[in-house]
Parts: C-alpha cells; sequence; structure tokens
C-alpha cells in the first residue's frame, strides 16, 4: 500500500482508511497472486470529517481483531446488501452512520492504544486476538513479534502492564463470556473454542480469573462489583 509516497505492508488483520480522490495506491506484492478483503464507500461530511480525524490520531493504517466490531458490523452489512435487505437511502444513511461511529469508538480505545505501542509489540497483540482459540502461548507470541523470548516479555510487559499469559488469558476469559451469555454451547465446547484443551482446566482458570464458575457466570450474568469498591 502505497499513501502520500509512504509504503506499508499489509497483514492480515489490517485495514486502511483513504480519502477519494487521493494519493495512493493498493497493489499485491510480487510474491502472491491473490489476497480477500473487505472495503466499503462512503460518502458525506460527516464521515470525512471523522475518517479526517481518525487518520490524524493514527494514521491511514489499522489493526482489527477479527471479532472486533467494526468488522462484524461490516459483515452484516455486507450480509444484508447480498440479501438486498438495505431498501432504501434513509436506511442505508443510518447504517452508514452506525458503521462510522463503531469504528470512531474502536479507534479510540484498541485502536489508538496499539498506534502507540511498537509494530513487534502490536504483532504479539495481533498474534494473541486472531489466534487465541488454537494451542498457543507466550512462546508463540514471542515468535510473532520476531523477538527473543526473554527480550520480547520485558517489552510486551513494559507496554501492556501484563505478561503475555495473562494478555492471551484475558483474551480467552473475555470471548468465553461472551459465549456463556449470547450461546448454549457447553463449557467442553467453549473451551475448545477459546482455546482449552478440556472443561476441567477452562473452568479452573474461568474462576481463578473471575470469582465465579462458568455455570454460575451464565445463569446469573456478570456479577455486580461488592459494594465499596
Amino acid at each position: 500500500m502505497d499513501i502520500n509516497g509512504d509504503t506499508h505492508i499489509l497483514t492480515p488483520g489490517q485495514g486502511f482508511i483513504v480519502n477519494i480522490p487521493g494519493n495512493y495506491r493498493y497493489y499485491l506484492p510480487d510474491d502472491s497472486n491473490r489476497w480477500e478483503f473487505m472495503y466499503i464507500t462512503l460518502y458525506g461530511d460527516v464521515v470525512k470529517h471523522y475518517w479526517n480525524e481518525i487518520q490524524k490520531d493514527i494514521g491511514y493504517i489499522l489493526h482489527f481483531q477479527p471479532d472486533s466490531e467494526p468488522v462484524t458490523y461490516l459483515l452484516k452489512l455486507l450480509q444484508s446488501a447480498t440479501a438486498k435487505e438495505i431498501s432504501n437511502a434513509h436506511q442505508a444513511s443510518g447504517l452508514a452512520y452506525q458503521f462510522t461511529m463503531n469504528l470512531v469508538t474502536y479507534c479510540t480505545s484498541l485502536e489508538k492504544r496499539l498506534s502507540q505501542w511498537p509494530e513487534e509489540i502490536v504483532e504479539a497483540s495481533m498474534f494473541a486476538n486472531n489466534h487465541y482459540g488454537e494451542d498457543i502461548g507466550p512462546d508463540d507470541m514471542a515468535i510473532a513479534s520476531g523477538m527473543s523470548r526473554y527480550h520480547f516479555t520485558r517489552q510486551f510487559k513494559h507496554y501492556t502492564n501484563a505478561t503475555p499469559i495473562q494478555y492471551l488469558t484475558d483474551i480467552r476469559i473475555k470471548k468465553a463470556k461472551e459465549l456463556l451469555l449470547n450461546t448454549k454451547y457447553s463449557a467442553e465446547d467453549i473451551a475448545k473454542l477459546t482455546g482449552y484443551k478440556n472443561a476441567n482446566y477452562f473452568n479452573k482458570v474461568f474462576k481463578k480469573v473471575t470469582g465465579t464458575s462458568p455455570g454460575k457466570f451464565r445463569t446469573e450474568g456478570q456479577p455486580s462489583p461488592p459494594m465499596g469498591t
């Protein structure tokens, strides 16, 4: 991706925002013959304002988790358009505005933090977010970063305020909470979907992190914090 004279190599989990017309071009590298991506073209002064704000604060290149709100919402838009469920300009305008707000919210929280981290730490973070359902650990995150394990662990803790295993566990437990509250999957199924080998170990980690069992969490929902805290 060439933007205003600078070249950016895009990897899975990245996207870009540009204005049309603009000084940019995107193309396949010499060692690749295909890519798969989603895109959306939006018009209007409101969108232009927020686009410019994101570019000013973060830049043209953004990092996305596969289950982040902008990605999931864009998939829903694609499905609705394919099914011809978007029937008029007012509906389309509302959907476009909602997508823009989702993107702004995402960029002012997670993405803004990522933009302040070195690329090696971002790579490790995105690797964890993209592969948390697989049998991965801190060693794999270090490999994704391109650093030695020792140097990676120190740098990762410095920038994220969490050890690699704490960061990975937080991602897995957050996803497990979503699955417990929004699906009927068994604990065994959720364990496998979030990178744990069996339900027993998943239950142990979940209770250690949240203070309650997966079954109780599902039944009662997320507990309120104790009074006075």
